[in-house]
Order: structure tokens, then C-alpha cells, then sequence
């Protein structure tokens, strides 16, 4: 226990802002490192231990800002992806096996996967020269959608194996029953990227161009390296086994899409309505801080700044021509709602002076010197100290038996009872014993008076302030060597609070238009980024359906592949909605994959019901459908997992991405069946007379 001297002068107890101190630290950042803050931060850690500045004292270190946060966000997206990493291998490496049913299969697969990834790296060092922070995710998309790519190929490739193909025959069968659906995808896959290339956000722009060209590298590489590695190791049917019979009940279940064709038409219809209903309602999260760790001690921290007006690391700043123009801009916005208060340099001189002065002369001459003074004098003795103690305690005991009961004197009983047996129990210890406790007493009741009593002397000593009085440092950040002035504008809201952020930056913009700072920033971003993707999937899709109705035949296939896809990302919306999961920078990465998957499975389910039909009429028991299967649960294997990363960006990611393919795999592998169905039953029909 630590005695408050500053609460007891102050007369009440202190808030967290009234013991709270601020400092501000410029830090060296080392960018050859991958944490770049890692050695400031270290640094600050060691600094508080050697002053002392710990819990155990009382004081609680907490380090917060840009350099801080950037570092504790590394630090837990390193985590969460390392542990979402190795689970994605291991889970992953299971799916492929159980997909293709053979290591050598898996092992060609893997290497096409990671050669044409190499490639794609190449391009967007030779074409772009950086990545950023979306740009970065090609390599997330590239996986996710070529695998679709070599899983078709394979599973189609095995397939014929089994029918007793020779290997040079079945390669070229496959390449003949996926080739054309293949080149297909990667058009269609690689047109919704491209789109994203007209856009004003530079990020996205840059990911459309590397991620589309990607598409077209993965099409070379499972057309000519994987037919080439499986010819350094072909399969044989004897390797691969007989084919068993499926058992009846799988093949029941397998059946129900079109046995169950017309309620399932029906089911999908008023899904979608229902999904289409919600959609207004999706939000989009543009506060970076929500993607962050909230238990890391940075975000804590700065959250509770957040929420202080004064101490707001978030404020807007407008630049004045002039002091007169800062002066006007100060006036007006102070008396906006939303803002608590406005601040320019003029604002760190003091008004009033010479009445303030008069009253620190005042309370100087009330107090006098000796007060103020601390007894510089030697120590008094253990045995000084316990009999002060002792005459003290008698004292207490006088007081409480010449007094009327009241509040006072039962406060003062709490107190002889606490001296009591704070002097049995001190009479019992050695005098080393003794002396070791009454200092422990000592640092805490009067550990902090010292400190207070050089603050009030201090403060006693006030003296008129001017502007030049001012840290020069100080002005800098106030007034610009061309002479325009800062005025900073300090929030009355919590700013932690969606409505409450965009409540202060409408306010100060109608006073100044032109008015900056990380709330118009990450506003404006949020905004661009919604924009561009809006921008770049209606013109994605608008190309996608002018190309499938170009290149499928019958037109009304277009529809078949369109169908599917619209429902899934409808129920994707409306769960984002339903399950509050709000889009935000880190998932909205998700929506480009979620567009190539649903597009290419229902190209390729399509093409094979055109190409080569099942002879039992269930799609679902062919390898098409397997390959959909299992390319969707691959991407699920490696992305899903990021839901349990401590980094709420890369774990919304994680989270939207398996409900989106869960929803897409719903859709082509039930929907579109039930939706073929009609199709053949309409070209089926007999002519009338």
C-alpha cells in the first residue's frame, strides 16, 4: 500500500486522467528488421525497470502509439500464422491425399502449386517492384484458386486410370475434358482481378493486376508442368486399386439433388430473397484498431486514451494563414457538439496572468518557507520511531475516550486497534526485524510526500509566460516555418464508436473542409476501399456474364454458372449480417477468392454435364464434383484456420471465408444440380404437335 499525498491535498479521490502522465517518444525504428520498433520497445521496457516504475511499485507502464501497435499487431499476426500455418500444412497434405487418393499425386500437385507461385512472385517483382499491404495477399489467392486448377486435373486424370486408359492417353483426355473448362476459368477468374485495375485505391489495383496475371501462370503450369511431372510418375490402375462400389446409402445421398430437384428450387429461391433482404444492411468496419489484438497492452491502452476528450489520440488539425485566422477557426469549433475543445499555441499561455500570480504570492505568504522545507536532519532510531509510535497511539486512546461517538471517533478505534497490533507484532521481531518494517511503514506513508511538497514549491515559484517562453520544440509543432498556424480540434465522444467518429469529422469539416488527421483518414480509406471493390465486382461480373455468354452453349448455361454464385454471395452478405461480421480491410480480401471459386466450380460442373455426362445422371458422382469438393475444402484447410489467430482481421478472414465457401459448396453441389435438372428436362421434352 501506497498513501496518495496527492489525493489528500486534492480532497478526493484521483480519477485515472489525474495520476495519468503522458510522454512522448520519437523512437528510432530499424526497418532492416522484421519489427522494425522491436529495439525502442525493448529499451522503454528496460528503462522502467531501472527507474523502478513497476507494479509492485505502484506504477503501471504502458506503451502505445503507431510504433507500438504496428509492433504488438506483428507480433500477433507472426503467431497467428505461424500456428494457422501449421495447421493449414498438415490439414491441407490429409485433404489432398484423401482427394486424389495418391502420394504421387499429391507430391506433383504440390510442386505445380509452389512453382507456379514462384512465377506469379516474379511477375510482381518485374511488373510492379513492391507490395503493400493488400497486394500482399496474391499469394493467399493464388493458392486458394490455382489448387482448383490441379485438383480438377488430377482427380479427371486418375479417373481415366481407373477405366483402364493407358497414361498417355488419359493425359490427353484430361487435358481434353478440363483443358477447355480450364482456360475458361482462368479468363473469367483472371477479367474479375483485371477489374480491379481502373480503380483509385492504388492497393487494390496493384492485387487485380498480380492476382489476374497469376491465373494465367497457374493455367501454364497445370497444362504443361503437371502433365509433365505425372509423366516422370504415371499411375497405373493396379497401383490404384479396384473401384468399389459405392455403398447404397451414399449413393442415395448422392442422388438427393435431383431426386429432391423442386423443393430444393424452391428452398434456394426463398434463401435468396431472404438473404437479398438483408443486405442493406452490411457494414463496413473502417477503424483499423478493431482488426487489432484486444487484449495486446498497446490497443488497451490506447482505447482508453480513445475514450478521454483531452487526451484523444485522435483529434483533426485544420492549417490557418494566419494567428487571426487560427484564433476565428479555434472559436468555431469549440462551439461545435461534438468537439470538447480547440487548441492552438496561444492556448498554451496562460490568461489572466497577473490575477493568477497574486493568488500563488497569496497562498506563498499563507503557507511560508518552512512548510515546503524537508527535513534534511539524521534519521530518528528504531527505538525513537516505536516510541513515537507508542506515545501516539496512548494520544489516540485519550481522544476516543474524551469524545461523543461519531463517524471521527470510530475511525479513530479502527486506528488504535491497527496500532495495537502493529506494535505486539513488532515487539515480537529481532531489531533488524524491527527496523526493516518500520521502513516499509515509512515509504508508505510519506514514500510520496516529498515528491508533492517539491511540486507545490514549485508551482509557488510561478512567473509570467510568453510565447517565447515556449519549448521550441513546442512551437514547431504549432506554427510551420512559413508562418501558417495548427489548430487541433479534440473529440467530446468516445471515438471507439463507429457513429460517434463520423459525428466528429462531419462537425469539424462544416467549420473547415479541408481539415485532416487519422479520423478523415480512416474514414476516407474505408470509403475508397468499399468503392473500388464495389466498382471492381459489378464491372468483374458484367464482363463474366458478356464472356459466358459469348463461349457456352446453350446461353442459358451462363445463367446456370451465374445462379449459384449470386446465391452464395447473398448468403455470405446476409450472414456477415446475421453472425455480426462486419467487412473490414483484412476480410474483404476474402471476396476476390470467394468470386473465383464460385465461378470456376460452376464452370466446371457445367461443362462436364455438356462434355461428358454421367451415365447414371448424378453429377455429384463424378470426379468434377469430387474435385469442387476437395479444391473447396483445401481453400477451407488453409484460410479457416486464421479464425483462431489472436488478430481479429486475420481471424474475420479466416471466419468469412469458410461460411462463404461453405455457402458456395452448398450452392454448386445441391443448387445447380437441381437447377441442371430443369435444363434437361426442357431439351428432353418431346415437341408438340
Amino acid at each position: 500500500y501506497a498513501l496518495s499525498w496527492q489525493e489528500l491535498m486534492l480532497g478526493a479521490e484521483l480519477t485515472p486522467e489525474d495520476s495519468r502522465r503522458l510522454i512522448l517518444v520519437k523512437p528510432r525504428l530499424d526497418y532492416a528488421k522484421l519489427l522494425p520498433a522491436e529495439t525502442a520497445m525493448t529499451a522503454l521496457r528496460l528503462m522502467a525497470e531501472e527507474l523502478h516504475l513497476t507494479e509492485d511499485r505502484g506504477v503501471k507502464v504502458r506503451i502505445t502509439g503507431d510504433a507500438a501497435l504496428e509492433y504488438e499487431e506483428l507480433l500477433s499476426v507472426t503467431r497467428g500464422a505461424g500456428m494457422a500455418g501449421i495447421l493449414a500444412f498438415i490439414m491441407v497434405g490429409i485433404v489432398l491425399f484423401l482427394g486424389l487418393g495418391s502420394p504421387r499425386l499429391v507430391f506433383t500437385s504440390l510442386i505445380t502449386l509452389i512453382m507456379g507461385l514462384i512465377w506469379t512472385a516474379s511477375f510482381a517483382a518485374a511488373a510492379v517492384g513492391h507490395l503493400n499491404l493488400i497486394s500482399v495477399a496474391f499469394a493467399v489467392l493464388y493458392i486458394g484458386l490455382s489448387v482448383d486448377y490441379t485438383i480438377h486435373f488430377c482427380l479427371r486424370y486418375k479417373e481415366l486410370i481407373q477405366q483402364s486408359t493407358s497414361h498417355a492417353s488419359a493425359l490427353q483426355q484430361a487435358a481434353s475434358d478440363v483443358g477447355s473448362s480450364l482456360v475458361l476459368c482462368s479468363i473469367t477468374t483472371a477479367i474479375g482481378f483485371y477489374a480491379f485495375i481502373p480503380t483509385v485505391f492504388e492497393g487494390v489495383a496493384e492485387l487485380g493486376l498480380i492476382s489476374g496475371t497469376g491465373m494465367f501462370i497457374s493455367l501454364l503450369a497445370n497444362l504443361t508442368l503437371l502433365p509433365a511431372l505425372l509423366s516422370l510418375m504415371p499411375l497405373t490402375a493396379k497401383g490404384l486399386g479396384s473401384k468399389a462400389e459405392r455403398k447404397r446409402v451414399v449413393a442415395e445421398f448422392l442422388a438427393l439433388p435431383t431426386v429432391h430437384a423442386r423443393s430444393i428450387r424452391i428452398g434456394a429461391l426463398l434463401l435468396g430473397v431472404g438473404a437479398v433482404l438483408l443486405l442493406p444492411y452490411v457494414t463496413f468496419d473502417n477503424n483499423p484498431m478493431n482488426l487489432r489484438d484486444p487484449d495486446s497492452e498497446s490497443v488497451i491502452a490506447f482505447r482508453e486514451l480513445l475514450a478521454q476528450s483531452r487526451n484523444s489520440p485522435w483529434t483533426l488539425t485544420v492549417l490557418a494563414a494566419t494567428r487571426e485566422d487560427a484564433t476565428r477557426y479555434a472559436d468555431s469549433l469549440s462551439k461545435l457538439e461534438p468537439v470538447e475543445m480547440s487548441v492552438t499555441l496561444d492556448k498554451f499561455v496562460p490568461t489572466d496572468q497577473d490575477e493568477k500570480l497574486s493568488i500563488i504570492e497569496e497562498i506563498g505568504l499563507i503557507v511560508g518557507p518552512e512548510l515546503l522545507q524537508i527535513n534534511s536532519g539524521s534519521e530518528p532510531s528504531t527505538a525513537e520511531q516505536i516510541a513515537a509510535i507508542d506515545d501516539f497511539s496512548v494520544t489516540l486512546e485519550k481522544f476516543i475516550d474524551t469524545s461523543t461517538k461519531s463517524s471521527t471517533t470510530n475511525a479513530a478505534r479502527q486506528l488504535f486497534d491497527s496500532l495495537d497490533r502493529f506494535l505486539t507484532g513488532l515487539e515480537a521481531q529481532d531489531p533488524a526485524g524491527q527496523e526493516q518494517i518500520l521502513q516499509n511503514l515509512q515509504t508508505s506513508l510519506l514514500g510520496s510526500l516529498p515528491t508533492r511538497l517539491n511540486a507545490l514549491n514549485t508551482s509557488l515559484e510561478a512567473e509570467r509566460v510568453s510565447k517565447k517562453d515556449l519549448p521550441e520544440d513546442l512551437r514547431e509543432q504549432w506554427v510551420s516555418k512559413d508562418g501558417r498556424h495548427r489548430v487541433a480540434a479534440f473529440p467530446r465522444e468516445n471515438l471507439n464508436e463507429d457513429a460517434a467518429l463520423r459525428r466528429f469529422v462531419a462537425a469539424v469539416r462544416s467549420v473547415a473542409p479541408d481539415a485532416i488527421g487519422f479520423p478523415v483518414i480512416y474514414l476516407e480509406a474505408g470509403d475508397a476501399v468499399v468503392k473500388a471493390f464495389q466498382q471492381a465486382f459489378l464491372l468483374s461480373l458484367l464482363a463474366i456474364t458478356v464472356l459466358l455468354l459469348i463461349l457456352l452453349r446453350p446461353k442459358s448455361d451462363a445463367l446456370l454458372v451465374l445462379l449459384p454464385l449470386l446465391l452464395a454471395g447473398a448468403l455470405t452478405g446476409a450472414a456477415s449480417v446475421l453472425f455480426h461480421i462486419p467487412f473490414n480491410f483484412a476480410n474483404i480480401i476474402a471476396l476476390p477468392l470467394l468470386l473465383g471459386i464460385g465461378v470456376d466450380s460452376g464452370i466446371h460442373m457445367v461443362h462436364r454435364m455438356r462434355t461428358a455426362p454421367p451415365s447414371s445422371g448424378q453429377m455429384l458422382q463424378t470426379s468434377t464434383a469430387r474435385a469442387v469438393f476437395y479444391s473447396a475444402l483445401t481453400t477451407i484447410c488453409s484460410f479457416g484456420n486464421l479464425a483462431v489467430s489472436p488478430h481479429r482481421g486475420m481471424a474475420s478472414m479466416g471466419i468469412l471465408l469458410t461460411i462463404g465457401i461453405g455457402f458456395t459448396l452448398l450452392c454448386i453441389l445441391v443448387v445447380l444440380p437441381a437447377l441442371m435438372l430443369v435444363r434437361q428436362q426442357v431439351t428432353q421434352a418431346p415437341p408438340e404437335n
